[in-house]
């Protein structure tokens, strides 16, 4: 198949819900498909498992939503499995979660690259979001981090 077709089917299939895009969410289910178009005859591009993973919506087409990860990958899933509830996934290969939004603030904990944590506050003005993972709770600088809503205004994102 080549991609002037999906982009035909798109444009077939696209619909408003007056939600702003680019947004966040998270991955549901436990296990979910993401697919090379809005269908499921479209082929698997990948099977992902690690349920609550943030996703940033670029588009939707009706049912589906065309979704881009932290590593950059897209692909389409149907928006059922799909949760607004937004997480972040830590970035680097070390990132510190502290008591205090404070470089000096005691550490919580030590948080490794592909950690999936869940927002309790992480105001747009502020370097600093209050988090939670793993039964630990404290603060982490937003750049240490992907899936603020300032990173879903700053994505660069291909047509």
């Amino acid at each position: 198949a080549t991609a002037a077709p999906h982009r035909h089917a798109f444009a077939q299939h696209a619909s408003q819900t007056h939600r702003p895009l680019p947004r966040f969410a998270a991955i549901r289910a436990p296990v979910a498909n993401l697919r090379r178009g809005p269908g499921l005859r479209y082929p698997i591009k990948w099977v992902y498992r690690p349920h609550r993973l943030p996703v940033l919506i670029v588009r939707q087409f009706g049912n589906w939503c065309l979704l881009q990860f932290s590593n950059g990958a897209r692909g389409l899933m149907d928006r059922l499995l799909l949760t607004s509830h937004r997480r972040f996934v830590v970035t680097l290969r070390i990132a510190i979660l502290r008591r205090a939004p404070r470089p000096a603030a005691a550490v919580v904990a030590l948080l490794r690259r592909g950690v999936v944590g869940a927002f309790h506050r992480c105001e747009r003005r502020r370097p600093w979001c209050q988090v939670s993972t793993h039964g630990y709770s404290g603060f982490i600088r937003r750049n240490q981090i992907w899936g603020s809503d300032f990173d879903a205004r700053r994505a660069r994102l291909r047509p």
